[in-house]
């Protein structure tokens, strides 16, 4: 599922319009004070998707079309009217701080501005649509994931330039969870249609439509999508009709609509929305290197304040999104207080820059909740989610966080209601499921934990806190094949967690296989030789050496 944020694609030609487009005609020259400007994301690498999930091409897609922009053929932006974030750069934060701080303090409302994104666009929970960071998690997109809406907002309300050209190259798969099918084409493509005002030229040439997939791979340029490749193509000649030195809108679109359904043999179809000057010069050709120019020069030192500020807003957006993104990955109730306060901090500096961004607020207000359960504070902290909860009722790692306090209130009824309230709103996050199957575990029903620890397992298959919970479970029970195929995943993942060898100890000395029983208490002690419970273990080894005396099993649940 491909994104390229930004522009063409209705041809004046082409057999598929979309409802609301309008195409109109103008002057071929651009006014000399029309600047242009661009953001350009390209990510192929997801820090926490699994392996199907991950693109190949995605961040040459966006390398390429930056170094066309710049070139004399794309226009010769300046490099400081290109912002470029292509993997480990195109955080939430960095890409957040592009949209929603720099564009709109640098582009006037006579600019045109290019909006590109190559990567994952997935419709996910409750039909919110999300474009996904490298650091976004599948597990709950709407606390990691940057939204349509939110894009939508800053491009209606705060960004002021005249022309908007979205290149979205996005639509590679429904879903990148561990448990998604890859097959399954996104729908994300309905809700790009929607975005951008009505009051100005905006340009929506997204990839393929809603019942495709978009498609990338080496034949294409050494490896691009073949979007994108088809763009770039067409913006360096291969469009150009009217034989004036220039590629028009028009030009590239009737281009891109041909050629990717060719490429593809049909399986995508590139799609147009949007009301736009059909000659609006995309790029100039050699020949014609006396032409009229297609980018107005840029004053150096006014872009500065801008850049400055957006590095910083990326800088705390970051620092914020570690903090949720910490704990979303979470499988324990690891307390880690200092990064709280530190995201309270951050989220509490932003909120000061974008005064009208209600959802740093929530999140802010979430971390303190953290920072207070950390403490010890769990009324306040009640106090302090429910307030998050007041302004984004939606936000699962606060009903999350409540279900915690509350349980350590011993409010077991409405914890368990708030861990409910998150899994439903995040069916395919881990943890909501973990809190709900710990609480069968302290009231001694384990039979009712396991479906729980399986489901989590499944969502999140290389958190090995889980495994090492649900393999427990299973060897409490007695459940000998469930415990040795679940123990085998937990060393799959990370043959030096240290507890699971513990687990494996007690397992064998319930079937009285005492020397390997042995065996794996002595790889937790040279693991773990300063744990919590290495001196039970210590113990438990050298009883499982004395065949005359067998051990008795005793170890808490």
């Amino acid at each position: 599922m491909r994104t390229i944020i930004a522009l063409l694609l209705t041809t004046l030609a082409c057999a598929q319009t979309s409802r609301d487009l309008k195409v109109e005609r103008v002057s071929p020259t651009l006014p000399e004070n029309r600047a242009r400007w661009a953001v350009v994301v390209g990510v192929s690498s997801y820090k926490y998707a699994p392996p199907h999930a991950q693109l190949k091409f995605a961040h040459r897609d966006a390398e390429e079309f930056a170094r066309f922009l710049r070139s004399a053929e794309g226009g010769g932006f300046p490099g400081a009217n290109v912002r470029v974030l292509t993997e480990q750069s195109a955080t939430v934060g960095g890409v957040r701080a592009a949209i929603h701080t720099w564009l709109p303090k640098s582009a006037g409302p006579n600019d045109v501005v290019y909006l590109f994104f190559a990567g994952h666009a997935v419709a996910a929970e409750r039909g919110e649509s999300y474009f996904v960071a490298h650091d976004s998690d599948p597990q709950n997109l709407h606390a990691t994931g940057i939204s349509f809406r939110e894009v939508n907002d800053t491009l209606t309300t705060k960004l002021r330039a005249a022309t908007v050209v979205l290149f979205a190259d996005a639509c590679h798969a429904g879903g990148i969870g561990w448990t998604s099918d890859p097959s399954v084409p996104s729908t994300a493509q309905t809700s790009l249609e929607g975005l951008g005002a009505k009051d100005r030229a905006f340009l929506k040439l997204l990839a393929s439509r809603p019942s495709e997939r978009s498609f990338e791979d080496e034949r294409w340029g050494g490896g691009h999508g073949v979007f994108t490749y088809s763009v770039l193509t067409a913006l360096r000649g291969a469009a150009e009709r009217e034989r004036d030195g220039f590629v028009r809108v028009s030009e590239l679109i009737d281009y891109v609509s041909r050629v990717v359904p060719q490429q593809t043999d049909a399986k995508q179809n590139p799609r147009i929305a949007g009301n736009f000057e059909g000659g609006l010069a995309m790029a100039s050709l050699p020949r014609n290197p006396q032409g009229p120019a297609i980018t107005a020069a840029t004053q150096a030192d006014a872009l500065l304040p801008a850049a400055a500020e957006a590095s910083r807003v990326a800088a705390l957006e970051d620092a914020g999104m570690e903090c949720v993104s910490d704990y979303v990955q979470s499988t324990t109730n690891a307390l880690k207080r200092p990064m709280f306060l530190r995201a309270v901090e951050a989220f509490t500096q932003l909120r000061a820059l974008r005064p009208d961004d209600r959802s740093l607020e929530a999140k802010a207000l979430f971390c303190q909740g953290r920072a207070q359960i950390a403490a010890g504070e769990f009324e306040p902290a009640v106090e302090s989610l429910n307030r998050s909860l007041t302004i984004d009722k939606e936000f699962a790692c606060s009903y999350n966080a409540l279900g915690v306090a509350l349980g350590r209130l011993n409010r077991a009824a409405e914890a368990r209601a708030a861990f409910e309230t998150a899994a439903r709103l995040t069916p395919e996050w881990a943890l909501p499921l973990m809190q709900i199957a710990q609480q069968f575990v302290t009231a001694g029903d384990l039979k009712s934990a396991v479906p729980y620890l399986e489901k989590a397992a499944r969502l999140n298959p290389k958190a090995v806190g889980t495994l090492w919970s649900l393999a427990r479970v299973h060897r409490t029970l007695g459940n000998s094949q469930d415990f040795a195929r679940v123990a085998n995943a937990t060393l799959a993942v990370d043959r030096n967690y240290a507890p699971i060898y513990a687990e494996m100890g007690m397992f064998y000395e319930s079937v009285r296989d005492f020397a390997k029983a042995a065996q794996a208490y002595d790889a937790y002690l040279t693991l773990a030789p300063n744990y919590i419970d290495s001196a039970e273990v210590r113990k438990r080894a050298q009883q499982v050496r004395t065949p005359a005396r067998p051990p008795t099993l005793r170890r808490s649940n």
